[in-house]
């Protein structure tokens, strides 16, 4: 998982969470009420969870996931504009930022001046 947390991070991994699989027991956290673009939180704090665990990741070609439209999604309100859109991905690169700054230090020395550049 220390592998995946860097290319994650350095946002050379895909963060969606629409194309990825879980094992239950993978998942320590779920999406936040009422905010956009939170793949990179779901995947941020689930990873860090098993930072140190023996956990493996595959990858497959094969389909295993089919859309279900709701128009009661967030996704599809008309409320959900592309600013609102921006800011909530900006909330949470900033709430991850913060907290890895805290949680591991030598990762985030690697990871933020490379993204500010």
């Amino acid at each position: 998982m220390k592998e995946y947390m860097l290319l994650f991070l350095d946002l050379s991994m895909d963060a969606t969470v629409w194309n990825k699989m879980f094992k239950r027991g993978f998942i320590q956290t779920m999406f936040r009420e009422g905010r956009n673009n939170e793949d990179y939180l779901f995947m941020y704090y689930n990873v860090k969870a098993l930072y140190n665990t023996d956990y493996r990741m595959a990858v497959t070609d094969k389909p295993h996931y089919y859309y279900r439209y709701s128009p009661q999604s967030i996704c599809h309100q008309a409320a959900t504009s592309a600013n609102r859109l921006f800011f909530d991905e900006l909330r949470n690169m900033q709430e991850i930022l913060g907290d890895l700054q805290k949680w591991n230090s030598s990762v985030s020395n690697i990871i933020i001046p490379r993204r500010v550049n």
